[in-house]
């Protein structure tokens, strides 16, 4: 149960993580 826990917690942290590159991304398209 722990392990799950922490997996959960992991995803939501790299969600969060997602959205502010996207974020940056759009804001200054590199590319």
């Amino acid at each position: 149960m722990r392990s799950g826990a922490r997996s959960m917690e992991l995803r939501r942290g790299t969600y969060c993580w997602v959205g502010i590159v996207s974020e940056f991304i759009l804001k200054f398209p590199t590319v």
